[in-house]
């Protein structure tokens, strides 16, 4: 067993991928991914810093991310974000000055990447990548088009008749 687990850890290593272990058995493709994230985009990160707990036997409870938008495939999060990771065995963790492709969740705590999800460096995310920019294209039209009505449509004020209210000539209510 001892063997199989440093065979796993080379693997990793030797990949320059971090491999969460998702212990409840999920593993989103690209589509489940791009639906129940809140932000779908490539980012650089800028900095990381740790977040110390007491409660933690490492004594770190988090790691904080900076990322630098580049490309946002859904959602509006801005030209930088601030992602959580959490110091469990499924963190994601990720190095400065490289990009990633994230599908990025939001919660009352922050923001989270789905380590368990599609989210990985970009030089090794083409595939990935190339799935998010056909769905990020298929929503647009329909984004664009109800811009395009909203934009269109009269203030609410506009909507009522030029004429007054049969209410009007009443004066005071009880008078």
């Amino acid at each position: 067993m001892l063997r199989l687990g440093a065979l796993a850890s080379a693997v990793v290593l030797k990949a320059g991928v971090a491999l969460a272990l998702c212990q409840d058995g999920r593993h989103p493709d690209v589509a489940a991914g791009f639906r129940v994230s809140r932000y779908v985009v490539t980012a650089v990160v800028e900095s990381s810093r740790t977040e110390s707990s007491p409660d933690d036997p490492e004594g770190v409870a988090d790691t904080v991310y900076t990322v630098r938008v580049v490309r946002v495939f859904k959602g509006k999060p801005g030209r930088v974000l601030t992602i959580t990771d959490e110091n469990t065995s499924s963190r994601f963790p990720m190095a400065i000055g490289k990009e990633y492709l994230l599908f990025v969740r939001t919660f009352p705590d922050g923001n989270f990447v789905d380590s368990c999800g599609k989210s990985g460096l970009l030089e090794r995310s083409k595939e990935e990548l190339a799935e998010v920019e056909k769905m990020a294209e298929r929503r647009e039209p329909v984004y664009e088009r109800l811009r395009l009505y909203l934009q269109a449509a009269e203030p609410p004020g506009r909507l009522r008749s030029a004429k007054k209210s049969p209410f009007s000539a009443c004066g005071r209510p009880g008078g």
